[in-house]
């Protein structure tokens, strides 16, 4: 199995991304991520999501990524929200064995149950 690649991938964003504008740098996911930027920045509750499928360009192509994550508020001077810290992991790897998994499992049910049924246990 080849290794993961990271969140940016091969020839990605990075470090382009740094100090770019969120929709120049994001704008495949920025339909999704700024309305809970805006939440955040609006004075709302943090929010956080985990396995959320989110596909990101990266490897030169759009690819089905999941991610854990959480949006949270930094306070300026005066105490107001001055800025999102945006803490991301990503998950894909687990939520496809976990989907394998499941796969298999539901298939040898189906198994056992037409073994029992030809069998008229």
């Amino acid at each position: 199995m080849m290794p993961t690649a990271p969140a940016s991938g091969q020839n990605g964003k990075h470090p382009k991304a740094l100090g770019q504008r969120g929709a120049d740098c994001w704008p495949e996911i920025w339909p999704v991520i700024k309305p809970l930027i805006d939440q955040v920045m609006s004075g709302g509750e943090s929010t956080s999501s985990e396995n959320q499928l989110i596909p990101i360009y990266r490897n030169n192509k759009l690819e089905d990524v999941y991610w854990t994550f959480s949006y949270s508020k930094v306070l300026d001077e005066s105490g107001e929200p001055g800025g999102v810290l945006v803490i991301c992991n990503e998950t894909t790897d687990q939520v496809l064995s976990y989907n394998n998994l499941e796969n298999a499992k539901n298939e040898l049910e189906f198994a056992i149950e037409a073994a029992d049924l030809g069998t008229g246990i």
